[in-house]
Parts: C-alpha cells; sequence; structure tokens
C-alpha cells in the first residue's frame, strides 16, 4: 500500500501532517505567506521577515542562535546546509532538511517553533538583515541570469498579477523600511494558528502530534482580523491577496509578447518561451507536465544530439511548469553560445509544440516519461521526506489543506495515457491563445 502523510489538528487549529520514517527526519513551521504578500512599494517585507524572526530570540542572541543552527544543520558553512528556512512566491518557513538523527530534529524544531509563536526583533538587527538581503538580491538575484530571466518573462506575461513580484528584494524599497513595524504588523495579521502547519515527518503519528502539543499546543494570538484569542475551530478563509482582485490570474495571450536585455558583460545567449495555461485546465498538471516534458526533451534531442555545428548546439531544454491558486504558465528556457544559436532554438521547441498539437508522441518516449514521473513521487515516501515536505507545503498553500489532491496525485500519474496527453495538448494550443507564446532573451548582442 502507497505510504500516505496523516494529519492531526491541535484544538488551536494548527494543522500537523506526520509520516514515520525510522531513517530520515525533517520537520519545519509555516504559513500560507510568500512574496506576493508583500505590501505595495515593501517588496522584500516578507522576505526581510523571515530574517528577523530566525535571527534571535528572547532566550538566545543572533551569535547564539547562530551557533545552534551551525551546529544542528551546518548553517553557514555552506549553501546547501541542512537549513530551509526561506520563503517562495507563496509560502514561508522555519524548517530543515534531511536529518539522521531524531533527537536533533526535536531540537531544532523546538528553536523554530518557539521562533515562530514568539517573534522576538530588535530594532538594532534591522540594518543587519536588510544589508544581508541586499547582497542576496545582488548575488542570487540580479547576478544569476536564469533567475531574472524567469523573473523577466513573469513581468511580460502579468500585469497586475502579484507573481511578476521579485521575491527576494526591490533594493531601493527594501531600503526605506526602517522600523520593525510593519514586520509585526504582518505577523499580527499572517502569524495565527489556524492558518500554520507543521510537518514533522520521522517519528509515529502519535509521537509527533504529541511534540506538537508540547511545542506549541498552547499557542494563542489576537490576529487583526478577529477580536478573540481563540482560534480552535476557525474555518480557513479562501486565500486572497491584499489589494488585488484576481482579475490578472490567468491571462491569454492573443499575440506574441517579447522583450530583450543586450549586456556586453553576459557571455552566453538565453531564451525562455512561456505559454499561459487557462484557468479551465490548470486542475490537471500532471498532464500539462506531461506536455512540457516531451516538448522539452524532442526540443534537447534535436538542438543537442543532432546539432554539428559548434557555435549553435544548446546544453539544455529545461521545461517548467508553474501552477498556483492565482496563476498558470508553461515555459521552456535554455541557453546557447551564439545568436543564431538561440534562434534555432526558439524555432525548434516551436516545432515540437506543433508536432505535439498534431498528436505526434513517441510512445516509447511517453513510457519512459511516465516511469520517471511515477517513481519520482513515490520515491520522496522512501528516504526522499525533504523533497515530499516541499510537495506538501505547496500544496497546503494552494488551499490543498487537506491534502486530497496530494494524495490522488499518484493515481492520476498511473492513469495517464498517450490520448490524454493528446487532448491536453490539444487545448492547450488551441485558439484564442493558439501558439503564442511570451520570450525573453538575454545576451551580449
Amino acid at each position: 500500500m502507497h505510504r500516505r502523510v496523516t494529519i492531526g489538528h491541535l484544538p488551536n487549529g494548527v494543522q500537523v501532517n506526520c509520516m514515520s520514517d525510522k531513517v530520515s527526519f525533517v520537520s519545519g513551521i509555516g504559513t500560507d505567506l510568500g512574496a506576493i504578500d508583500d505590501p505595495l512599494l515593501k517588496t522584500g517585507l516578507v522576505h526581510l521577515s523571515e530574517h528577523m524572526i530566525a535571527r534571535e530570540t528572547p532566550q538566545m542572541n543572533a551569535r547564539a542562535m547562530h551557533i545552534e543552527l551551525r551546529k544542528l544543520t551546518g548553517w553557514g558553512e555552506a549553501a546547501d546546509s541542512d537549513l530551509n528556512v526561506r520563503i517562495d512566491w507563496l509560502s514561508f518557513l522555519l524548517g530543515h532538511g534531511l536529518l539522521c538523527d531524531a533527537r536533533d530534529m526535536v531540537s531544532i524544531l523546538t528553536l523554530l517553533a518557539g521562533a515562530y509563536i514568539n517573534p522576538f526583533m530588535r530594532e538594532s538587527g534591522l540594518q543587519s538583515e536588510k544589508a544581508a538581503i541586499h547582497t542576496e538580491t545582488r548575488i542570487f538575484g540580479l547576478d544569476d541570469i536564469v533567475s531574472e530571466l524567469e523573473l523577466a518573462l513573469m513581468r511580460l506575461v502579468y500585469t497586475t498579477n502579484p507573481m511578476h513580484r521579485r521575491i527576494d528584494s526591490e533594493i531601493d524599497e527594501l531600503m526605506k523600511i526602517n522600523h520593525t513595524s510593519a514586520i509585526r504588523r504582518l505577523f499580527k495579521q499572517k502569524l495565527v494558528p489556524h492558518r500554520t502547519f507543521v510537518n514533522i515527518f520521522g517519528p509515529s503519528h502519535g509521537k509527533s502530534m504529541e511534540l506538537a502539543r508540547r511545542l506549541i499546543g498552547d499557542w494563542t494570538v489576537t490576529s487583526d482580523n478577529s477580536g478573540d484569542n481563540s482560534t480552535s475551530g476557525r474555518t480557513r478563509e479562501k486565500r486572497a491577496v491584499a489589494g488585488y482582485d484576481g482579475s490578472d490570474n490567468f491571462p491569454i495571450l492573443t499575440e506574441p509578447r517579447e522583450r530583450e536585455k543586450i549586456d556586453s558583460r553576459i557571455s552566453g545567449y538565453y531564451l525562455v518561451m512561456g505559454f499561459p495555461i487557462p484557468e479551465k485546465l490548470v486542475q490537471r498538471d500532471e498532464l500539462i507536465e506531461m506536455v512540457a516534458d516531451i516538448i522539452a526533451f524532442e526540443s534537447f534531442e534535436s538542438l543537442r544530439t543532432g546539432n554539428f555545428n559548434f557555435y549553435t548546439g544548446a546544453y539544455r531544454v529545461i521545461p517548467v511548469v508553474n501552477i498556483s491558486f492565482i496563476n498558470g504558465l508553461m515555459y521552456f528556457w535554455t541557453a546557447t553560445s551564439s545568436k543564431r544559436g538561440i534562434e534555432i532554438a526558439e524555432a525548434e521547441i516551436l516545432r515540437q509544440c506543433r508536432r505535439i498539437f498534431d498528436g505526434f508522441i513517441d510512445p516509447i518516449l511517453f513510457e519512459a516519461l511516465k516511469y520517471r514521473k511515477y517513481a519520482s513521487w513515490t520515491s520522496m515516501f522512501k528516504g526522499y521526506t525533504d523533497i515530499l515536505a516541499e510537495e506538501v507545503i505547496s500544496h497546503i498553500v494552494n488551499g490543498d489543506w487537506d491534502l486530497r489532491k496530494f494524495h490522488t496525485r499518484v493515481d492520476k500519474i498511473k492513469s495517464l495515457n498517450i490520448d490524454k496527453v493528446k487532448r491536453m495538448a490539444r487545448k492547450l494550443f488551441s485558439t484564442p491563445q493558439s501558439f503564442n507564446y511570451a520570450k525573453v532573451y538575454f545576451g551580449p548582442e
């Protein structure tokens, strides 16, 4: 029988997601708060909030906190340490990756849960964390060509949709955040028990619930949206973004859009091509992912394996299906060593889109991709619980709190067949969007 993530609820409304695993231990506490929730002209506030909440506690100053995190997770010694304190567009998490010792998991969850439910911030720490985010924005944002390429695509497709915001920060807006009051207001609104989840993977369900009760079972708050301290039994309202009316959730392109960035400091030639996904199709993400995988693989075969020109070869064609409760976008990015190579890549990716629209799918390739998709999903339950935790979080912050959609995904993967994929391809590329797409090019010329 396929393993499952089980769910428990504390009396205060906190949801606890559990899965027993005797080898690897993963935990974290978070909520459905992300960069899309940054207030107007304060891009980077949620990111700054994440830095501040994990900086120190009433019992532990910043240096002591960093020493403890280094001991438990290796934080600070490498970019791929086991610490997983982060935000993305949709979620906010204080957690860690795979650990081999259950005692370490309990220690770090105790530390991070304490910081989460009792945020402690000194004004003196604000400038330090702002400076860190400033550097992070430059190194992992502005200087990262692929992330900037993808951001430029989002901004080309979406006009008012908050998915077009930066996750790290807008530096000029970050500079103007000079008091912790904005962070405190944000936490008062968003860090509430009935919108908080805890992942505890490793111990049995009973032991995980016991640990969660001990750490946060007595936590109550008064949010700006509630006049009482009790959140027990409160229903989770549908997620919305303040100041955004949802009118730009799933735009359809009726004509091509394009943008380019010419910079002599860039040595490679980069391209991303994006196709918005109609709202009526986003629930069948497993079919859309298969369409994208086929297009990307066939394009890769032609552009790399089938190329013999030193100056026009492509390294890879990477497919991405970005679907959330407010957006749907399928896109492909690649890079080559010449402007001519980019022109060839664009034509080839578009050719493969037309081929799958016309019903051409290699059955051997289809079965290989289906096997890999099923194997990747089921392997998360067998030792890759850090990846599993991220999948659980992704489902929760998109409204799947009971994990019903999460647990039916494996059956949807098993039921994939070529005819279903062909029908999805025809829907994706039919009118009014047809083969209109948004493209962004970065290069030295």
